[in-house]
């Protein structure tokens, strides 16, 4: 009877312990996975080996090929034969490859990967898949196919033999080779060829080995395909057990690997990925249900940051072991959206939208709490009680039994207000529950005021706040539910600085904290507002809030439309912000909310489940992503328009030909997919710096030909910045800007110059000459309209001296009638004068009056003024002929004068006798003489004559 019992007891121990081998402390836990179809990076179905020794490229062994990710691009590599690519080994500079038939190496010469084969270089071929590849030393590497090892020392490569002939594994441990053949004994590499390993550690017949790995503590660990681990001491190999070797030995290890701090990966061929961490506990485990894309694992890879690659019969799979965030969705396959969540009586309850489930901190599964099916809205602790706030009721769950309080539908939160009143919202208004003798109880609902009251908060002093997102913002005060009525006020709409507030309350140790589009405001009346000034030295007001939670020590957990963050108090009272964009966008719409748990645990409801996070590991990492320039092409990101590829240069200097004018700078960040929310900036010449963007293709259009300087920056999720690139892009100047090219357009400008000038100088003649032919002419037909004028000048002139000739004639022959009249006229009256004399003889008296008379007409007769007058106008008229005649003839006598006028005026000899008053004969006997003067002969006429003179 009692064998019966302990066989009883130990089969019911080992159940238990087998309940938890099958799921493990955090198999609900699940780590973040990436997983990449084969659909999505265009490649074969499974991928047999992964490198992650480079810094920036990882490198997948694919059927479909070599594929290549640096963190942002996938691109692949074609195996030389079209065939399956089995493993890769990444070593300096050079990418060795094993496929089906070959072996060889990538060598990235200039911009393009070109292959070179090493297969060509060893007559032996019948050999086929290689499946392991080894480096040693310097150059010397090693290929294992399942029948033949292959050794290339950088010159020849030779075909190396060893125990049966059939080999199962290669790998390096420490600085050694080590070699398995079929039947279990172990090589090590020595002096050009393998050795076998004398003692108890030159055989290891406990099974196929899948990996070889150097373990902590100078141990190492050998991990075989159905046989689990052993660990090798100086007495051989021994079972390195686990409480999950049942597990891996039922799943198959078929690959594996170490990193120091993480733990010991292991990739099974029917269950995913487990993790096992220093003190042989399973940490994480990843399988179909829990993210990846199917089961089985051909394999896996720790990357440089201690995350997991993990190469998958379909597909690849990317594990954020390092990542802060731990998923759990409670309701499995239902993956239902978390609303709320809370840490009670030694267990997490989650609130979801498929009703509530629960389970112990150590209990690998969650259950559903019976009853509570549905939407669940909120979860609290209130007088050591789980109120749940249910779609179908109001429910309290004191750890045994669940009681419904109200079957009212709609129940969202609940406020203490003293230790035996609370304050409950519904979707139809607010109601009362009294706490006495240890039970709550729901007071039926006596106010008119019937607005859904999802948001309730308390001030400092005790008055209720609801709410409502498109009615506005209610206050209950402390005297109205003291008095247990439910009046309610309505805050005012619009905040101090004259813009509404958003309808939404937040609690804050100052009071209730609301936001307008201006600004943050605390308030303990609804009537008074204190602007919170330092809130938005780090929350913009103009994005809404949609959650703010003090976690008690002054850390600030928030979410805005824009992002979700956490503002960390430092010791100066400042705080430092950090972004958690990886759970950005996945917080319930509306719903935003983070709860405090147990043990530093943070815990957000998501659409799809809830994430844990440990708040120190939160608070104290600022991981960051380096950053690389990763790839440049001249056109699409075409393989054939490569201009770069990574080569972890911290300065790029490229020389390009000039119509390599639009370039796209791809940017990458480490091989790790964090860079997800890694942004970029960038500025060339020293210019300002390009807005932050997600974008990590840098699109440089219409480079001009010279030297460009183009530096990179880029922001992890925290906000930290980094200087992550620094491109030198010489464009070269085309030919027709070469110095040859110049001195042709030199000597070319010369000569089209000196062209120019000849012209300009040939074209500045003619037009000199044109100019001076036209000012001739226009000289000419100045002198000519200049004579022109002048000639009518003195024609006018003429014109006018013979009309004033005419005139001085007219008056002198006028003049000259006038004389001869008068002198007639004073002949006469000197000859009636004498014939009164003869008449009247002895008239003494008479006599003397006559005599008189005749005297005065006698002086009138030689007036000399009036001589002189008629000198005058005649010299006038006929130029200055007095005075040709006196210089001519100076020995004229003034009664020749008198008489060379009257002749050159035509006058008749009796009216020259009448004018000089001299008889006829006088005047004859005068013109003798005066030809005589003048010496003119016969035949001159005298009056002709002083005519022409």
């Amino acid at each position: 009877m009692r064998a019966v019992k302990h066989w009883i007891i130990l089969i019911l121990m080992v159940c238990l312990q087998t309940k938890s081998i099958l799921f493990g402390q955090y198999a609900e836990e699940m780590v973040s996975v990436i997983n990449y179809s084969k659909n999505e990076l265009n490649i074969g179905q499974q991928t047999w080996q992964i490198e992650t020794k480079d810094k920036n490229v990882t490198y997948f062994a694919n059927n479909g090929g070599l594929l290549l990710y640096d963190g942002k691009n996938w691109e692949k590599l074609n195996s030389p034969n079209q065939t399956i690519i089995r493993s890769v080994k990444k070593e300096e500079d050079r990418i060795y490859i094993g496929t089906q038939g070959e072996f060889g190496y990538f060598l990235l010469k200039g911009h393009k990967y070109q292959y070179i084969s090493l297969s060509k270089l060893l007559a032996f071929k019948k050999y086929n898949d290689i499946w392991h590849i080894e480096t040693y030393g310097q150059n010397e590497v090693f290929f294992r196919a399942d029948e033949s090892i292959f050794y290339f020392d950088g010159k020849k490569v030779l075909r190396l033999e060893a125990g049966s002939g059939k080999y199962n594994y290669l790998g390096k441990v420490g600085d050694k080779i080590i070699l398995q053949d079929s039947e279990g004994f172990l090589f090590e590499y020595i002096r050009g060829g393998f050795q076998k390993i004398q003692g108890p550690s030159g055989r290891f017949d406990k099974g196929r080995i899948v990996s070889i790995l150097s373990y902590e503590k100078d141990t190492v660990l050998v991990a075989t395909i159905y046989d689990g681990i052993f660990y090798k001491d100086e007495n051989g190999f021994h079972p390195w057990k686990t409480k999950y070797d049942n597990i891996l030995k039922k799943y198959n290890i078929y690959c594996a690997d170490y990193f120091p701090g993480k733990g010991l990966g292991l990739g099974t061929s029917y269950n995913g990925v487990y993790v096992i961490d220093q003190n042989r506990n399973l940490i994480a485990h990843s399988n179909k249900s829990k993210g990846l894309q199917n089961n089985s694992v051909l394999s896996l890879r720790f990357t440089l940051s201690g995350d997991i690659w993990a190469g998958l019969d379909n597909g690849v799979s990317y594990l954020q072991m390092s990542s802060q965030y731990r998923y759990v969705s409670p309701d499995e396959d239902l993956e239902g959206t978390g609303y709320s969540a809370c840490f009670y009586k030694n267990k997490y309850f989650f609130g979801t939208n498929t009703g509530v489930y629960f389970r112990n901190e150590t209990e690998t599964k969650s259950k559903l709490l019976a009853g509570t099916e549905g939407q669940v809205w909120h979860l609290q602790i209130l007088k050591d009680k789980l109120l749940i706030n249910h779609h179908n009721g109001l429910f309290v769950y004191d750890g045994q039994q669940l009681i419904t309080l109200s079957k009212k539908n709609g129940w969202w939160k609940i406020v203490a207000l003293t230790d035996s009143l609370a304050i409950a919202g519904n979707y139809d208004g607010l109601y009362y529950l009294d706490y006495k003798n240890g039970n709550f109880s729901v007071r039926e609902k006596k106010s008119a005021f019937q607005e859904s009251c999802r948001f309730i908060e308390t001030d400092l002093q005790k008055n209720v706040w609801i709410a409502h997102p498109y009615r506005g913002i209610y206050t209950i005060e402390r005297k109205d539910w003291e008095q247990k009525s439910t009046n309610v006020n309505v805050v005012t709409e619009t905040s101090p600085d004259g813009t509404p507030f958003y309808f939404s309350i937040f609690p804050h140790k100052k009071g209730v904290l609301l936001q307008s589009k201006k600004g943050f405001y605390l308030s303990n009346d609804g009537k008074t507002f204190v602007r919170d000034t330092f809130l938005e030295r780090y929350l913009d007001p103009t994005i809404e809030l949609r959650m703010y939670k003090n976690d008690g020590e002054g850390n600030v957990w928030y979410s805005t439309t824009n992002e979700t963050g956490l503002l960390i108090k430092n010791k100066n009272l400042q705080y430092r912000k950090k972004w958690l964009n990886e759970i950005h966008g996945r917080l319930p719409e509306g719903f935003q909310s983070v709860a405090h748990l147990s043990n530093q645990k943070i815990i957000f409801p998501l659409d799809k489940g809830f994430v844990f996070l440990d708040k120190n590991q939160v608070l104290q990492s600022d991981k960051f992503v380096d950053g690389f320039v990763s790839k440049i092409t001249y056109s699409l990101p075409l393989a054939d328009s490569s201009l770069y590829y990574t080569k972890s240069d911290s300065v790029i200097s490229l020389s390009l030909p000039y119509d390599f004018t639009n370039l796209f700078v791809f940017l990458s960040g480490t091989h790790s997919p964090h860079s997800e929310f890694v942004t970029y900036s960038y500025r060339i010449d020293n210019n300002q710096w390009s807005s932050w963007s997600k974008d990590h293709v840098i699109r440089l259009y219409t480079l001009s030909s010279g030297t460009h300087e183009i530096q990179v920056r880029m922001m992890n999720e925290n906000g930290s910045v980094r200087q992550t690139g620094y491109l030198m892009i010489k464009i070269s100047y085309p030919w027709y800007r070469s110095p040859f090219a110049f001195f042709m357009y030199f000597v070319f400008l010369s000569f089209i110059i000196y062209r120019y000038v000849k012209y300009i100088r040939e074209n500045h003649r003619k037009e000199v000459l044109m100019i001076e032919s036209a000012k001739a002419l226009q000289e000419q037909k100045h002198l000519a309209e200049k004579e022109h004028t002048q000639n009518e000048i003195i024609r006018l002139q003429n014109e006018k001296l013979t009309d004033e000739i005419t005139f001085k004639n007219q008056e002198l022959a006028s003049f000259t009638y006038h004389l001869v009249s008068k002198n007639e006229l004073i002949q006469g009256i000197n000859d009636e004068i004498t014939k009164l004399e003869k008449k009247y003889p002895d008239h003494k008296n008479l006599l003397k009056d006559l005599r008189n008379i005749h005297r005065l007409a006698e002086q009138n007769v030689n007036a000399d003024e009036d001589w002189e007058k008629f000198i005058s106008n005649f010299d006038q008229v006929h130029s200055e002929f007095f005075k040709r005649l006196t210089e001519t003839y100076p020995d004229l006598s003034p009664s020749d004068y008198k008489l060379c006028t009257y002749l050159r005026m035509n006058l008749t000899s009796k009216e020259i006798a009448s004018i000089m008053n001299i008889s006829l004969r006088s005047v004859e006997t005068n013109r003798y003489r005066l030809r005589k003067k003048m010496q003119l002969d016969t035949d001159t006429n005298l009056v002709q004559f002083l005519i022409n003179f």
